[in-house]
């Protein structure tokens, strides 16, 4: 680790607590309010889960930018200033009246998300922590597990007591009280901008002199090969991950499995995505990133397979476990294997870039599940397509590679002449 101890798990627990308070309150709180503020509006469930598809084309379409924002100002300014417009639009859900609202403050919720979770914290992690970087990345995002499991169960408390609208009021001074972790443990500095990889050196090909890695800037990075291998992998693997974020339950209670059993099953998923973030992260320090991203992937298609033997209740969570654990490892080793390609000096801005797949994916899944059940009254057909978009995607991934070592062997194949 780079410096202090006491410092390095300051930045840890302020990450966590960023993943599991902001992230928990800005993407699992609403499925729990969604029925009811539909009812309230007197609109669609179509029309009410457009919100969530705007959220994350805007979340796309703002993440080069807040990646950027972070590569030039530093994570802390980010951060605060994501939650400070989470807490603003928080207040003012509790107070919509039309559904046009729920999309103005859906488009909010998307800057603030997208300022003060998973960029952020993936940068500041990958900045700070060097030979332990997966298992402090794995800390982090096991937050976003944690807030997973705890927000839904506090969302379903308030409502029963407050109503959603009182709800969010008092999630905005929850959101209030992360501010003060952010300011004290997140110091200017402490993310600062790296000019290599801890100045790991190489042998060149010419073998008597070695040259340190440099980190690729965005534009260097996007003329990669490995930056379209890796955008294209985990656009696909958005659609499938949303696709069950979002109808699990249906599709479960659709082949003809109880509420009840099904909602138990989607709380054993959303559990053990947390495993999944520590295994995967944990054994990332001592497995090679690539191979444990393709067996991720490659899992979650065998994890497809078993939803064909629905309405057995056992199928349904060997595939909670399976695909909950690999989907963990998504999130622990997305950030890990950019810092590995591209180095962590531009992290912010490369990630931003990278994200736009992913939450394209992320608008796709969701809207692609629902129009084939509309067209077929069932969801075979989606688990289909699932089973070849995981495929897909892990050999996407297996094509990936460090391209600072290949702006190093380009360098040394240019004729002298040339120079």
């Amino acid at each position: 680790m780079k410096t202090s101890s006491t410092s390095n798990w300051q930045i840890l627990s302020a990450s966590f607590l960023c993943m599991s308070v902001a992230a928990g309150i800005g993407w699992f709180v609403f499925p729990v309010y969604m029925t009811t503020i539909e009812e309230e509006l007197g609109t669609s469930r179509a029309l009410i889960s457009l919100a969530v598809v705007l959220w994350a084309m805007v979340g796309a379409a703002f993440s080069p930018v807040a990646g950027g924002w972070i590569d030039k100002y530093g994570a802390r300014r980010v951060i605060v200033a994501g939650t400070l417009v989470q807490i603003a639009g928080t207040l003012l859900l509790a107070r919509i009246t039309s559904l046009w609202q729920l999309y103005v403050l859906f488009i909010v919720a998307a800057l603030a998300s997208t300022a003060n979770t998973t960029i952020p914290v993936s940068i500041v992690i990958s900045r700070r922590f060097d030979s332990n970087r997966g298992t402090a990345m794995g800390i982090a995002m096991l937050g976003m597990g944690v807030g997973g499991l705890v927000m839904p169960i506090i969302a379903n408390v308030f409502l029963e007591g407050y109503g959603w609208r009182g709800g969010y009021n008092i999630f905005a001074f929850i959101l209030m009280g992360l501010l003060a972790p952010i300011f004290l443990w997140m110091r200017p500095g402490q993310d600062e901008r790296l000019a290599t990889d801890g100045g790991s050196p190489i042998d060149t090909p010419a073998g008597g002199t070695t040259k340190t890695l440099r980190s690729l800037t965005a534009a260097e990075a996007v003329r990669t090969r490995t930056f379209w291998f890796l955008g294209s992998g985990d656009f696909l693997i958005g659609i499938t991950f949303t696709s069950v974020t979002v109808h699990m339950v249906a599709f479960s209670t659709a082949a003809g499995i109880s509420q009840a059993a099904a909602t138990t099953a989607y709380g054993v998923f959303l559990a053990v995505n947390s495993l999944g973030i520590i295994l995967f992260g944990t054994a990332a320090d001592k497995i090679k990133i690539k191979w444990m991203m393709v067996i991720a992937y490659g899992a979650a298609a065998v994890a497809w397979i078993f939803l064909f033997r629905l309405p057995a209740l056992v199928p349904l969570y060997v595939f909670a476990i399976i695909f909950g654990v690999t989907g963990g490892g998504r999130t622990a080793l997305w950030p890990l294997a950019l810092g590995q390609c591209f180095g962590v000096a531009h992290l912010g801005s490369v990630l931003g870039w990278l994200n736009i797949p992913f939450m394209i994916g992320n608008a796709v899944g969701p809207y692609m599940a629902g129009y084939i059940f509309d067209a077929s009254n069932s969801y075979r057909l989606l688990f289909l397509f699932c089973i070849g978009f995981s495929l897909v995607a892990a050999v996407f991934i297996s094509r990936m590679r460090d391209e600072r070592i290949r702006q190093v062997e380009q360098a040394y194949l240019v004729p002298e002449s040339s120079k």
